[in-house]
Order: structure tokens, then C-alpha cells, then sequence
């Protein structure tokens, strides 16, 4: 079951949602995860589960890891029985801006947290392993996260409000930047940063996102509606994207297996 909790008013600017998912039968099989727009720290209270490469090589697991904007949805996750993960989900440009890190040194990629965050993270993930109900987990991140935000040297900027907008992708680069009031340029400085891809990547990536929950909700429907509706010109240019977000065309793509959202 999943469950999501809203962090406290102080910390929304940086926090989306913290989301908790217990299952008690494993997957079975390994999962293909799609790129999701998202950056986030996970917990991994009891067993972990298991990554796997393009070419179906076990990767390293931890029990408590930070991601990065993913673009590439061509690994797999092998989920075990008895399973517990705990996310926190941040605003993007969240992480940046708590715990001052680039995230381009974690697009397309994972690291264990307390090698970027240090001993308090680690102490956080023992407090989370030992909690005794889902309002400790909660507070205990709270109280975390809290302590980050008042050592935090990243002032806001105007384009930490730019990257939260429900249009992002609808607008061009020019927009974008007069938006944040700095140059292009300045623009994509401060995007790679926040984010660790390109606008240009991630205004794509948004639009591929809306196509995969869309096909997941109507799995009758057909491509030629779903290019249209998502606002692709013609079906090639959606063609391109889901071989570079998934490596597969959409007919190689294991829907039933997937992990989408």
C-alpha cells in the first residue's frame, strides 16, 4: 500500500511529498522503471531491492541512496518479499537548495546518501529502521530536513518559482529565462544545477511522463491519439523520445511490468 504525507509549510518549498509503499509479496520479476521528472532520497527499511543494468547485470544496493533526474528508463528493479521504502520526494530544485549538492553529479544515476551527506543522514536511516510507527518516520525526517534548511547557503532565486510551474514545458527557453529574469545562459547554468539535465531534456522528459501515464491508464488507447493529445507534432517525433527515454519503441516495451507514474 502507498501512502503520502505532506511536509510541514516550512519545508514545501523544497519537499513535495513523502511517500511510504509497503508490499507483503515481492514482484517477482524484475520491473522496468520508467524516467520519471523527479529527484529524490530513499530509505530502505528492511530488504532492498535490486537493481539491474540495461544488459541485465546486478547493480550495487543500498538502504539508503539520493537519485537524480533519471532520462534513461532501460534498468530494472527486482522487488523482494516484505517490502518498505520510504521517499522523499523534493520540489524540483530541492535538493540543490537544502542540501546544497549539483545535481548534475547524479543525473542518470544513484549513490549511496551517506557517502554525498555524511554521518547524519546514515543516523537518520538507523532512526527511520527503528521507528515504531509511521508519525515517527515522518517526524524524525521532518526534524532532519529542518536541520539542513537552517544551514542551507542557497538563497532562493526567481527561478526556484520558474520550476514549479504547472506549464513549464509549454514555454521556450527565452520565456523561461525572462521568467527567472537572468539570461538564456544564466538559464541553463542554473537549470543544470538544480536539476542536472538540460530545460530542453526536461521539458521532453515532462511531456514523455504525461504519454506513459496516459497509456498506462488507457492501455486500449491508441498511439496515434496519445501523440496528439500529449502535444507531439506527428507519431516520429514521439517515436524518437520513447527510444531515448526507454531504449526500446513502444511495441519492445514490457507495459504489464513497468513502474509508472
Amino acid at each position: 500500500m502507498l501512502q503520502k504525507f505532506l511536509p510541514p509549510p516550512l519545508l514545501r518549498p523544497f519537499v513535495k511529498e513523502y511517500w511510504l509503499l509497503r508490499l507483503g509479496q515481492g514482484s517477482g520479476v524484475p520491473l522496468t522503471m520508467s524516467p520519471a521528472p523527479e529527484q529524490c532520497l530513499y530509505f530502505y527499511p528492511r530488504s532492498q531491492p535490486q537493481p539491474f543494468d540495461a544488459t541485465g547485470k546486478p547493480m550495487t544496493s543500498f538502504n539508503t541512496m539520493i537519485m537524480g533526474q533519471a532520462t534513461i528508463g532501460n534498468t530494472k528493479l527486482l522487488v523482494p518479499d516484505g517490502y518498505c521504502m520510504f521517499k522523499i520526494l523534493f520540489q524540483p530544485g530541492g535538493i540543490y537548495r537544502l542540501l546544497n549538492v549539483p545535481m548534475t553529479y547524479f543525473a542518470n544515476t544513484y549513490e549511496e546518501s551517506t557517502a554525498v551527506l555524511g554521518g547524519e543522514v546514515k543516523q537518520l536511516s538507523e532512526h527511520i529502521c527503528n521507528a515504531d510507527s509511521d508519525a515517527e518516520v515522518i517526524s524524525l525526517t521532518n526534524e532532519y530536513l529542518v536541520r539542513q534548511l537552517s544551514r542551507s547557503k542557497v538563497a532562493a532565486l526567481p527561478i526556484d518559482a520558474v520550476l514549479t510551474q504547472t506549464n513549464l514545458r509549454m514555454q521556450t527557453l527565452d520565456q523561461l529565462a525572462s521568467a527567472a529574469c537572468v539570461s538564456s545562459r544564466q538559464f541553463e547554468r542554473q537549470f543544470l544545477e538544480r536539476i542536472g539535465v538540460s530545460p530542453k531534456i526536461y521539458q521532453r522528459l515532462l511531456r514523455f511522463n504525461q504519454v506513459m501515464n496516459l497509456r498506462k491508464q488507457n492501455p486500449t488507447l491508441k498511439w496515434v491519439d496519445i501523440t496528439y493529445h500529449c502535444g507531439y507534432f506527428d507519431p516520429n517525433h514521439l517515436l524518437r523520445d520513447f527510444k531515448q527515454f526507454t531504449g526500446v519503441v513502444p511495441s519492445g516495451f514490457d507495459f504489464e511490468n513497468a513502474v509508472i507514474y
